[in-house]
């Protein structure tokens, strides 16, 4: 054998082709692992830390279903019988949403154990519905109303011109007597749109605003005159007689057989709502959920308002406070729905009860009696919803909600049908794909579900952060931080508002219950409580809120027994009362911003064209009027025994949440105030000072 030579013993160098290979090897290594540790999404384990329950699960026992456990958790043991109202209203008006889908309401009744097929037994339209359809169906008496409530527009609008322009009273009655005459009021608006520049300087800078931009006005032809937008203020908000509106004669008697109806199913044992969906695998579907039930009861609310006031009109007070505590009902039961919905819905509908006034100058006026008993019905109503219970709804929502965007997101071909079906965060969408470990995003969600129940979750993290935020998308577990508090964002910043709703309607309820004791105070002396009594020497004594203690129930008149009423609110003996606390003079929102042992952000307006005249003494039932404020809301609050230190009609006059010493609160846009006619409305902060 031919020996080798030393070159050919020698081994091969390397080439460029083989460290490529190396070089994409490595790569490859590294890029998994990047991927591995970056961009990998790691799968749900379902956990109590992570998926909050671990049980219903669908049918795949993949997948936890969210919707069967809130059902399960808000359908009582009466569901399916006459205890529970909804039943009973749905039998006998049928669902809540014109043109549902049949499968829909299929799986509705079959909830209720009812018969889609049997055909309701009661009829009920709200008023401005069924004035809508009288067009059609009655016109004859359509055309009645119609004239009735044309000749009242009339007369509001030419009271409005003329004290809202700056012509001289000849001028004005000229051009009244011309649009009496026929002549139309567009043509009458050009004779009178220029207003002399000289003029316009001597006014105020909002009137020249106004003047400039609008001009007076006079009212529309009858012919041209729509009376849609004008329904609601006669029917719902102030006293009528069917002899003021022919029509709605009969609605009374076609709609007040279903009021009866739901006068009665409000009281039952139970009134809950099914929960619908139309197929067991369907993904997104709490988010997505039809509540058509819980708008009907507000269209009921509605019904029972105008009711109310048709029985005032009539000086039938008995029958107009059960309408208006039905209100209160239906208002605490839609509440319950379990919702964010359901409970604003609810708090829409006690609304509309808290607004109604009830007590106007003149014999027809409720006697001491029948307002007791109308305060003892406020003061046993249900409960209202509890933050908590909507909370738990948003939390399993958002849960579910995460787990479809997961499950989407996992099985591509059925990723565009879930977006045509509904419009998710898409930067939650877009960063799976990209990579999540859904561990991390579970239990970041339920972390800050946690943090809302107990007020310490950060809603602006959003708002505060900057560019570093962005930083966070590199890496895995900040990644899925990220988008867990992006969809807490998403889901929990409405409740806000539902929360500070609640309070803003526990506020007017209390200020209802202050009204309601008021005026039993002044039934029973002839005049309402001054806002102190004086000694010998005329110093002041006690405050108004001392007076009415004893009709706020049996703890505050406990307390009333206690207290000295021949000594000084801040004597020795008294004093220990300065810290006590009754909820019934607390707002429960400036509680939540300024906690003041004793304290009370409820006050009075003293003046001369206050209830309560300029030396503070109450005024007599006839000395008012009907939209005069009775008790409103203050931003500084006092100790609740003070008796000098109301508001004065001047700071009042002022504006609204400018100042300390005037009307202000802590509820956003406005305060709560109860008028001397009896209702409680929302007065906008934006109102003209004037």
């Amino acid at each position: 054998m031919k020996p080798m030579s030393e070159t050919e013993t020698k081994p091969k160098k390397w080439g460029c082709f083989h460290y490529l290979i190396i070089a994409a090897i490595c790569f490859a290594i590294l890029c998994y692992v990047v991927w591995s540790c970056l961009f990998r999404s790691i799968p749900l384990r379902i956990s109590k830390e992570t998926t909050y329950i671990t049980e219903p699960l669908d049918a795949t026992g993949k997948w936890v279903d969210y919707f069967r456990a809130m059902e399960l958790k808000l359908s009582p043991p009466e569901m399916k019988t006459d205890d529970n109202g909804v039943r009973i209203l749905t039998r006998a008006l049928g669902f809540g949403l014109e043109n549902p889908s049949p499968e829909f309401v299929k799986i509705y009744y079959e909830k209720l154990d009812l018969d889609p097929s049997v055909p309701p037994t009661h009829f009920f339209l709200e008023p401005e519905e069924y004035f809508k359809r009288a067009q059609t169906y009655k016109p004859d008496l359509y055309e009645a109303q119609k004239m009735k409530m044309y000749d009242r527009y009339v007369a509001k609008a030419l009271d409005e011109f003329r004290n809202n322009t700056i012509l001289d009273e000849e001028e004005i009655e000229r051009l009244i007597q011309e649009w009496e005459s026929g002549q139309s009021s567009s043509e009458i608006e050009e004779e009178t749109e220029y207003i002399d520049p000289e003029v316009l300087k001597l006014l105020p800078l909002q009137m020249r605003h106004d003047l400039m931009l609008n001009g007076p006005e006079l009212p529309q032809d009858y012919a041209a005159w729509q009376p849609d937008s004008h329904v609601d203020l006669q029917f719902y908000t102030k006293p009528w007689t069917v002899e003021e509106n022919p029509l709605m004669g009969d609605w009374l008697h076609d709609c007040s057989p279903a009021l009866d109806l739901i006068a009665e199913a409000v009281q039952k044992p139970a009134f809950a709502f099914p929960w619908v969906r139309l197929r067991d695998d369907d993904k997104f579907v709490m988010l997505a959920m039809l509540m058509p039930d819980v708008q009907a009861v507000r269209s009921y609310a509605r019904g029972f308002s105008a009711r109310a006031n048709s029985r005032i009109a009539q000086g039938d007070f008995d029958g107009a406070f059960e309408d208006i505590i039905t209100c209160f009902r239906l208002g605490r039961r839609a509440g319950h729905h379990g919702t964010t919905v359901g409970a604003l819905v609810g708090l829409a509908i006690e609304g509309i009860a808290n607004v109604i006034d009830f007590q106007f100058p003149g014999e027809k006026q409720p006697t001491a009696e029948q307002l007791r008993r109308f305060l003892d019905e406020i003061d046993n109503l249900v409960p209202r919803v509890k933050p908590e219970l909507f909370l738990e709804t948003e939390r399993f929502a958002l849960l579910e909600t995460t787990q479809s965007t997961m499950r989407s997101v996992n099985d591509a071909s059925e990723a565009l049908a879930d977006l045509a079906g509904w419009n998710p965060p898409n930067a939650i969408y877009a960063l799976s794909f990209v990579g999540i470990n859904w561990n991390v995003v579970f239990k970041h969600l339920n972390e800050q579900c946690d943090q809302k129940l107990d007020e310490t979750w950060d809603g602006d993290y959003f708002r505060r952060s900057d560019a570093r935020v962005f930083l966070k998308l590199l890496t895995l577990d900040s990644r899925s931080e990220i988008v867990a508090k992006f969809g807490g964002f998403w889901f929990l910043s409405s409740t806000d508002a539902a929360i500070e709703a609640i309070n803003r309607i526990e506020c007017m309820t209390r200020l209802k219950r202050l009204t309601l004791a008021t005026l039993i105070y002044e039934k029973e002396h002839a005049t309402l409580p001054p806002t102190f009594t004086v000694d010998a020497d005329g110093k002041p004594l006690h405050s108004w809120r001392v007076l009415v203690l004893p009709y706020l129930g049996e703890d505050a008149k406990k307390l009333y027994d206690q207290i000295r009423l021949d000594e000084p609110w801040d004597s020795e003996h008294n004093t220990q009362f300065h810290t006590t606390t009754l909820d019934v003079f607390q707002c429960p929102s400036a509680n939540k911003q300024k906690q003041v042992d004793g304290g009370t952000h409820y006050t009075v307006v003293v003046g001369n064209e206050t209830a309560f005249g300029a030396d503070g003494q109450g005024r007599s039932s006839d000395d008012f009027k009907k939209n005069m404020i009775l008790i409103s809301e203050r931003k500084d609050a006092i100790c609740w025994m003070r008796p000098d230190e109301e508001i004065s009609q001047t700071d009042a006059e002022f504006a609204l949440n400018k100042t300390l010493s005037g009307l202000g609160s802590f509820h956003t846009g406005g305060i709560s105030a109860a008028m001397k006619a009896g209702g409680v409305r929302f007065i906008s902060d934006a109102i003209n000072a004037d």
